[in-house]
């Protein structure tokens, strides 16, 4: 196993501490029959062990990961035409420093057919190594949590794969070239997408809006980011160094994974916080909300102010409190999942900042309250049905 410098990781906006990260080279056989025959995959993954004697001072100092009992949450980044996977090193890094486990294939390196299939094929092999005690990967996976991403070509294969969707949970776009119109494609889970101003090879007008327009999530949010003329097809996905833009896009995707694969509900708050509206690289954004996510945007603490956010489409809004989030109550408005005995209104509002309402939660400052568990949930306007009981996020208050 090799061992990687952590790259970059002060640059990023995130609140989470980054892991140290390795990268492993594998080679899978495809047992699928379509796809190559040999898979070449390298896999960026949290460090759980000791640290090399080789390890700079600086990676040292990260603590090793304890990984999740079920595996980790997996995504399977696609690279763009005439690339390899190895070649986004930087953002697959950023990605698994987050606490995610990154698949980037090798294969397909001009052809989009192969690289569609290696997507899927690559889910099944590393679903087999996960279950194989002699595999370095043995346990590492988590099945309930796949996500896909791709650059350029790569998101196309990705958005083409999803017809087949083995269990991905959500997909992210960077530069995006479209295949709608072209092939049959869907995109029918939560999506993101990352373009900048300055790409010529898959604009704005022509590919990237394109594929959030006909992207058709079934839940969650979709959500169109676009920066300004300095962020090119290239840039954007790190493949020039550490820009501006890419560094904004890292944090964005990495926090939209740990959101929707169940890491982190606060993951929101790098795809639509404060912080991401008052960058100057960012010039468009656009949300489709199918149903409305909820987030504190840090741990609540006793005597102190926390923000409570809460992604809607525009419209007044009610979030309900309760101590604990339960399996769910059938209701008009969609699923209550709050004790509908004990859940009351603590805030009512409308999505006035942008993508998002903000309330400010007070905790008083008395230590009896730390350890309390706190349940939310929105009950908010969406794009496409009206009102409906969004997501509900759940948290401890502490010290």
């Amino acid at each position: 196993m090799r061992l990687l410098a952590i790259l970059m990781l002060a640059g990023f906006a995130a609140g989470q501490t980054p892991l140290p990260v390795a990268s492993l080279d594998v080679t899978w056989t495809n047992t699928t029959g379509v796809g190559s025959a040999v898979l070449a995959t390298r896999v960026f993954m949290p460090v759980v062990s000791a640290l090399d004697d080789a390890v700079s001072a600086g990676t040292a100092a990260l603590a090793p990961a304890t990984m999740p009992a079920r595996g980790w949450p997996t995504v399977v980044f696609l690279h763009g035409f005439g690339l390899q996977g190895r070649d986004y090193e930087p953002l697959c890094v950023q990605l698994a420093s987050q606490g995610l486990l990154v698949l980037a294939p090798d294969t397909g390196v001009c052809d989009h057919v192969t690289l569609t299939h290696d997507v899927l094929a690559n889910v099944e092999a590393a679903l087999v190594a996960s279950g194989d005690p002699a595999s370095p990967l043995y346990g590492m996976v988590d099945v309930g949590r796949l996500g896909v991403a791709g650059h350029s070509m790569g998101a196309a294969c990705m958005a083409i794969a999803m017809t087949a969707n083995p269990g991905f949970r959500c997909a992210y776009a960077i530069a995006p070239v479209s295949p709608f119109g072209y092939l049959p494609a869907v995109v029918d889970v939560p999506v993101g997408v990352a373009v900048g101003a300055g790409d010529t090879i898959t604009s704005w007008s022509q590919h990237a809006l394109p594929f959030y327009d006909q992207s058709t999530p079934r839940s969650g949010v979709k959500m169109i980011h676009c920066f300004d003329a300095s962020s090119t097809h290239m840039s954007i996905a790190g493949l020039t160094g550490g820009t501006a833009d890419f560094v904004r896009t890292a944090d964005i995707c990495a926090g939209f994974f740990r959101h929707f694969l169940g890491v982190d509900d606060g993951g929101m708050e790098r795809c639509i916080g404060p912080a991401v509206f008052a960058d100057p690289t960012l010039v468009a954004h656009e949300q489709t909300v199918i149903e409305s996510r909820i987030w504190p945007a840090a741990t609540p603490r006793i005597g102190q102010l926390t923000r409570v956010s809460v992604a809607a489409a525009s419209g007044s809004l009610a979030i309900l409190v309760a101590d604990e989030v339960t399996t769910g109550l059938p209701t008009v408005y969609g699923t209550l999942l709050l004790d509908p005995a004990l859940a009351f209104t603590w805030a009512v509002g409308s999505a006035s900042c942008g993508p998002r309402m903000d309330a400010m939660l007070a905790v008083p400052n008395a230590p009896s309250l730390i350890g309390l568990s706190v349940a939310m949930q929105p009950l908010a306007p969406t794009s496409l049905a009206g009102i409906r009981f969004g997501d509900a996020t759940a948290f401890v208050v502490g010290s």
